[in-house]
């Protein structure tokens, strides 16, 4: 039973402020979401005003798009009057191209409800926060270690994993037969000022690294150009629609906030045969009884009121529709690789004069941190970066544009931290649901975890380079994998023991 204070000061809370306190959020474990860009970001950050939710929170994540990482800070509170300090959100993961573009993850104070933002150093343009009452340990989903195939969609034209950059995911739970999709939005910036390519990525480490899902939610996304996008494989039980209600279903999800904007006609032209063939695919009737949007399946205000408003036009479409495209490839048979050098997380921080080297050839950074290789073939690629006072760091991406951006971040040699996370499972058998407890988890660089009782483990603030991640528990064989780290990123490194 709430304490008579606390009902008082509700009642005087929600009667005396205008705002919207704490919104529906989408997806597995969430209390809810808030997501703000523009002008009302700027008023956000401007008057910080307290935000309250009606369930207990002991994480948030967020997604933010800023010049750099410290430009918003968020404060905790249990009782919304003594406050954690205010702080920037732990980076997980980076994406630079004309503007950054952030995915982090702030904890809690104990048996929190209330929250504040305020504007910190550099100037912000969006931000999504979800507050989740889950650790990660205790949502991280069942998944291998092992990369995926490739797969595209004929009836529609669906750019694969490779071609937006997407991260090794195996998933260990089966979809079974597909009988019904849902329709979503992703809540990111409409009118984006990052690449497709580029949200796809930021969206697909927020899943992973702050949600602790095997990969990224859904099966296919779309945006605003009307591209179609591959997401989890389709053979794999998404986490989308909440609990109980992913099973047989499809997620498609419209990149952007689709309340008040509705998709265009190319975007509903695309999405319509995608859906056409899907159902073909898997005969599934096309009606609204088989094509919900997600409200339809849990409380919440996905995808949207504008976008829900549209869905007996996007069934009406996919019901005559034909082959329709998703929009063209990369173009070309070479694109332009290009991208900033910059220190740790801080993408403020530009790093001149450095080696940059992509296959055979080689670029010096400029003052601004800038590097470019013209005339690269279309695939996958790996630039490796090196600059004195600073460790050496390879990472491999995949074309997606003409210009395809690729810029990264590295340690100083003597730091002993960095901004890189590592985390895992350790398990047995071939199966990553098979867990190990309580597993000890040493690092070459000296960095010791404990797993928890999911067999779960994470390390944060690690500096940039190869790691050998090493396991051992009573009754199992020690095991090791390696990896490597880059600066502002999260790295999945799972290791399998054998009794």
């Amino acid at each position: 039973m709430r304490a008579p204070w606390f009902v008082a000061f509700l009642a005087w809370f929600t009667a005396c402020s205008s705002q919207e306190f704490w919104v529906e959020g989408h997806g597995d474990g969430d209390v809810g979401v808030v997501a703000l860009e523009g002008a009302d970001l700027a008023d956000e950050l401007r008057d910080s005003p307290v935000r309250f939710a009606d369930e207990e929170f002991v994480r948030l994540g967020v997604l933010w798009d800023a010049d750099r990482a410290e430009a918003i800070e968020v404060a905790t509170s249990s009782d919304g009057e003594t406050w954690s300090p205010f702080a920037p959100p732990t980076v997980r993961h980076v994406e630079l191209e004309e503007q950054g573009s952030f995915v982090g993850v702030v904890e809690a104070v104990s048996e929190a409800r209330f929250f504040r933002l305020r504007s910190g150093e550099g100037e912000a343009t969006y931000a999504r926060l979800e507050l989740l009452p889950l650790t990660l340990a205790e949502s991280v989903e069942d998944r291998t270690d092992l990369p995926v195939a490739y797969m595209t969609i004929g009836v529609a034209n669906v750019h694969g994993r490779a071609e937006w950059g997407a991260r090794s995911a195996g998933c260990a739970s089966a979809m079974g037969t597909p009988w019904r999709m849902a329709i979503h939005h992703t809540e990111t910036p409409t009118e984006d000022t990052i690449s497709p390519e580029a949200r796809l990525r930021a969206i697909q480490s927020y899943h992973m690294d702050v949600r602790g899902w095997c990969d990224v939610a859904y099966h296919y996304l779309m945006s605003r150009d009307g591209r179609l996008w591959e997401g989890r494989p389709a053979q794999k039980l998404g986490a989308h629609a909440g609990s109980g209600n992913n099973s047989g279903n499809l997620g498609i999800s419209v990149m952007g906030s689709h309340g008040s904007t509705p998709i265009t006609d190319t975007q509903l032209s695309a999405v319509a045969g995608l859906v056409r063939g899907l159902a073909d695919l898997d005969d599934i009737p096309i009606n609204r009884t088989k094509i919900k949007g997600h409200r339809e399946y849990k409380s919440t205000s996905c995808p949207g009121d504008a976008l829900f408003a549209q869905l007996g036009d996007i069934v009406d479409a996919a019901t005559g529709a034909g082959a329709v495209g998703g929009g063209g490839t990369a173009g070309g048979s070479t694109v332009t690789v290009k991208g900033v050098l910059y220190e740790g997380s801080d993408t403020s921080e530009r790093i001149a004069g450095a080696t940059v080297r992509l296959g055979t050839r080689s670029a010096t950074t400029s003052a601004t941190g800038y590097w470019e290789f013209t005339g690269v073939p279309e695939g996958t690629f790996t630039v490796s970066a090196e600059a004195a006072g600073y460790v050496t760091v390879s990472i491999t991406r995949a074309s997606y544009a003409a210009a395809t951006w690729a810029s990264f971040g590295l340690s100083p040699v003597a730091a002993t931290t960095g901004t890189s996370v590592l985390q895992g499972v350790v398990y047995h058998s071939t199966d990553s649901s098979n867990r190990i407890p309580y597993a000890t988890v040493t690092l070459s660089t000296g960095h010791t975890a404990t797993a928890g009782a999911s067999g779960f483990y994470q390390i944060t603030g690690l500096p940039a380079g190869v790691v050998t991640i090493s396991a051992d528990a009573t009754g199992y064989a020690a095991s090791s994998v390696a990896r490597t780290l880059v600066e502002g990123e999260t790295a999945w490194g799972s290791v399998r023991l054998d009794p």
